[in-house]
């Protein structure tokens, strides 16, 4: 666990480093909301990024339409912020897609946020599923088909 460091390109807030778009070629420390955190985890969707905290706290950034971000809107986020709607709950992983982000709290709860199959239910046999592109599940939701089971990680591609 230590300070979160980034490169690439830094447009809309991808990276988490508010550097105006320009795309830095050396890593550069991630500042904000993370200054003083210790990160053990970080996952990088096309356009997005999420952070947690050995504290068990989830920080996102980046493009947040169809609601991947998780923070209740479909905002841009230039910097990392903690996730609202995960406060008390201390999450232990997280896994990021491409229009979608994924959450599992320390009793293995599986939470998602965004859009697509897997973000909104689909695959999990939940009614009326959103299509990629649609308005998303705006803040991380536990997946119900999951309810019951201890999850311990998530992956996507």
């Amino acid at each position: 666990a230590g300070v979160a460091y980034s490169c690439g390109q830094g447009g809309k807030g991808y990276a988490g480093t508010d550097d105006g778009g320009l795309f830095q070629l050396t890593p550069r420390s991630i500042c904000g909301a993370l200054l003083d955190k210790q990160i053990c985890a970080i996952a990088a969707g096309g356009i997005h990024t999420i952070f947690l905290d050995t504290a068990g706290v989830a920080y996102s950034c980046g493009f947040g339409g169809e609601g991947r971000l998780g923070h209740g809107d479909e905002l841009r986020q230039d910097t990392p912020k903690p996730i609202d709607a995960l406060r008390g709950t201390r999450i232990c992983a997280i896994a990021a897609g491409g229009s979608a982000s994924f959450f599992v709290d320390m009793s293995g709860v599986a939470y998602s946020c965004g859009s697509g199959p897997l973000a909104n239910g689909r695959e999990w046999g939940r009614p009326a599923p959103t299509p990629r592109g649609g308005p998303g599940v705006l803040a991380p939701t536990p997946l119900e088909d999951l309810l019951g089971q201890r999850v311990c990680a998530v992956a996507t591609t």
